[in-house]
């Protein structure tokens, strides 16, 4: 098999090559210029995509010669997909392949890779998740129409980024999560609306997420803004409203573990610190609504920055609950 002390360098050549820093791409409206670079990414994507699935690199060096690898392909895919040289809509109405081919061998390769390897190594996790946000961003039917394993898979690597300590990384899980909750929540809304690739996306959205992974979701972001130190309180409130109006019932049960979490030493101040956190609870959706509008979605930001500081406050000597198991 090819070597990755040749592979690599030719692959982060590429990966500059692709990269549109300061808009130096720049093409004219009628030049296939942009579509022809694309095509050639793509196809070096795709050649190196191949050539590493169908051989098995020796576990001991792993990253040096496959995800070291798969790192630099995602950073081509990112930057090819978000560089704004190339209408990416002619590919399919004039069926060239090079789009579909570019995802396909993105899955596959996503899938070779073992969910803890995603964030054990930086550059891999720094490289995914930014491609993963540009997808849900501007190709969620992509990602929503993708086979139940490969949606599953996504969530998941989603849900064990939201607690890294990468910023970048959280960060970006936290756009993820919002850009896909809200299509489907956007979709039910719809229902009777929708175009047929909107209902077909919606439904399989639908079947593949699981209601556990929701209520996951939904605790581990609610035990990071109630619990943790949290540097990125706006970018945590984008999914989180999202995910609350689609849980509501799992919404009410975190609320409740959370306050009778709070009988820790009995009588007049247990019952009083339940009563602090309840009314914390109650401000929180007070004034928000079943929508996704930006009015609502900044209302809700409001009211979870009140929230965090209030719940603190009320909180204080209240030991940690992990709602997890609380709620397990």
């Amino acid at each position: 098999g090819a070597s990755p002390e040749v592979t690599t360098p030719i692959l982060k050549l590429y990966a500059e090559v692709a990269q549109n820093r300061s808009n130096r791409l720049q093409f004219d409206v009628a030049s296939p210029d942009g579509v022809l670079l694309f095509r050639e990414l793509s196809r070096v994507v795709c050649t190196y995509g191949e050539g590493l699935l169908a051989r098995q690199p020796p576990k001991e060096r792993i990253y040096h010669h496959k995800l070291k690898g798969i790192a630099v392909c995602f950073t081509i895919l990112k930057a090819s997909l978000s560089g704004n040289y190339v209408n990416l809509g002619v590919f399919s109405l004039y069926q060239d392949p090079a789009l579909d081919s570019a995802l396909s061998v993105f899955v596959r390769l996503l899938l070779s890779v073992e969910q803890t390897e995603l964030l054990q190594y930086p550059k891999l996790s720094q490289a995914y998740y930014p491609l993963l946000d540009c997808l849900a961003q501007d190709h969620v039917y992509f990602l929503a129409g993708s086979e139940p394993t490969v949606f599953l898979y996504v969530l998941q690597s989603v849900h064990d980024g939201l607690t890294s300590s990468d910023t970048l990384v959280c960060s970006a899980c936290c756009a993820v999560l919002d850009s896909l909750l809200s299509f489907l929540f956007t979709c039910l809304q719809r229902r009777g609306r929708l175009r047929p690739r909107q209902r077909e996306a919606c439904d399989r959205m639908q079947t593949s997420v699981q209601p556990r992974l929701l209520e996951q979701l939904l605790v581990t972001l609610l035990n990071i803004v109630v619990f943790e130190d949290c540097r990125h309180q706006w970018s945590l409130s984008r999914p989180l409203l999202p995910l609350i109006l689609l849980n509501e019932k799992c919404f009410q049960e975190v609320r409740a573990s959370i306050i009778s979490s709070q009988q820790w030493g009995g009588g007049q101040a247990g019952m009083e610190r339940q009563s602090a956190v309840s009314a914390c609870f109650d401000k929180l959706m007070e004034g928000v609504e079943r929508n996704l509008l930006v009015r609502n979605r900044d209302k809700f930001t409001q009211n979870l920055s009140l929230f965090r500081r209030d719940i603190g406050d009320a909180l204080k000597a209240a030991p940690a609950v992990d709602l997890g198991n609380e709620m397990s």
